[in-house]
């Protein structure tokens, strides 16, 4: 895969995570019934380690940087860092490196969904003799 260039300049290289490893995750947390009082908390948090692992995973050489702070306006909402160092990392992530949303559907691009794009393929269309556009 190509790295993906941040708008912050930085370059990360993105790898493809199996679908198998989200599903194991997803088994790791089961669901109440979907008309009980917990399910819809049960459902964020699985889907929050989810969304953790695949960035871990599809991550694997993004470090935390020295004097990186967990952001106080999410402590103040009351929401806690992740335990341990990935956990920290897993956080820095979602709400430091991926804030801007492009760089956020590039990097989840590769990760969940590593086939070619649309335009990838008409590129490669083209190169075919006889190939009009559109074709």
């Amino acid at each position: 895969m190509p790295p993906v260039m941040l708008r912050n300049g930085q370059t990360l290289e993105v790898q493809p995570v199996s679908p198998l490893l989200l599903v194991d995750v997803e088994a790791a947390y089961p669901l109440p019934a979907a008309d009980s009082a917990e399910f819809m908390s049960a459902l964020a948090t699985r889907s929050r380690q989810v969304r953790a692992t695949a960035f871990l995973a599809g991550l694997p050489e993004v470090q935390v940087p020295d004097g990186w702070q967990f952001p106080a306006a999410l402590a103040w909402a009351g929401i806690t860092p992740r335990p341990g160092p990935e956990g920290r990392r897993a956080d820095y992530i979602e709400y430091e490196l991926l804030r801007d949303p492009a760089d956020l559907t590039a990097v989840q691009q590769i990760i969940f969904n590593p086939g070619l794009t649309e335009a990838e393929i008409g590129v490669a269309a083209q190169s075919f003799p006889g190939a009009s556009p559109g074709r």
